[in-house]
């Protein structure tokens, strides 16, 4: 027999979060698969002795929290972000690779939609185009037939138009363009005294698309980088763990310095 009857199935949650890290809410970039992720707050009593009526709750302090997890894409340039300039990060270019060619079936595009390029500048600036065709309508004019442009996460592609040139999307596009990808990339660290703060947001969104999502407006890195290297045979990838403090942010309003938790999947 239950001791009790569920009082909010909607209270229940499922699942882990994204881990997101940026300067602003604008500006989150998401840190891909992890493990372990985890939000923990945290505040210290601070108790007064009394003559005649024992101890006395008298505030609290040092109210704050902490994000954290397992990193298992080991990304220099992500782990630069979050650890607040307190490094150097360079991306280095390699050789151009001219004439790359990609193929966009037919039912794969639609005129008006964003195609990305396979292949982006390692630097992020803008592809160089050489050509666009149709299996049926042939060559395509840069700013009559299509056009190039970024999505919302500052990838480029082409978006082709519907004109005279081009009235069919039964057929296959071809792209032929310009792109210089990475060496490699470099991190180095070590003189630095101040690590910038940053904003943190984990989101956790169920199968209906609702979010229980945390933000941390005011959080430091306070974990070095660590890594273990498995056996080869282990079969089992690095990690590197990372843990934010968040501490208040006293430029925000009273109440609402620490952290915002938004809650759709109870209401």
């Amino acid at each position: 027999m239950g001791q009790t009857v569920i009082q909010n199935s909607k209270s229940f949650r499922i699942g882990s979060a994204k881990f997101e890290v940026g300067d602003s809410v604008n500006q989150l970039v998401d840190l891909g698969g992890m493990r372990n992720v985890v939000f923990e707050e945290s505040w210290e009593e601070v108790w007064q002795d009394t003559d005649n009526a024992g101890e006395v709750l008298l505030t609290t302090r040092n109210h704050q929290c902490r994000v954290g997890g397992d990193l298992l894409e080991i990304d220099l340039q992500k782990l630069a972000n979050l650890r607040g300039d307190y490094d150097d990060f360079a991306l280095v270019p390699g050789t151009i690779i001219e004439g790359a060619k990609q193929q966009v079936d037919n039912g794969d595009w639609s005129f008006n939609k964003f195609i990305r390029i396979a292949n982006q500048n390692a630097d992020g600036s803008e592809i160089t185009i050489n050509s666009v065709s149709g299996s049926k309508a042939g060559s395509l004019e840069e700013g009559t037939d299509y056009i190039i442009a970024q999505n919302e996460r500052g990838e480029w592609g082409i978006i082709v138009l519907e004109t005279a040139t081009i009235t069919d999307e039964d057929q296959v596009l071809t792209i032929d363009y310009d792109y210089t990808p990475a060496s490699h990339f470099r991190m180095t660290s070590g003189g630095r005294l101040t690590i910038n703060p940053k904003v943190v947001r984990l989101t956790n969104t169920n199968a209906q698309g609702k979010k229980f999502q945390i933000t941390v407006y005011k959080a430091r890195a306070t974990q070095g980088i660590s890594i273990t290297f498995n056996a080869d045979e282990s079969g089992e990838l690095n990690v590197v763990p990372i843990s934010l403090t968040g501490r208040k942010d006293v430029t925000r309003a009273t109440g609402d310095q620490l952290f915002e938790i938004i809650d759709e999947q109870g209401a």
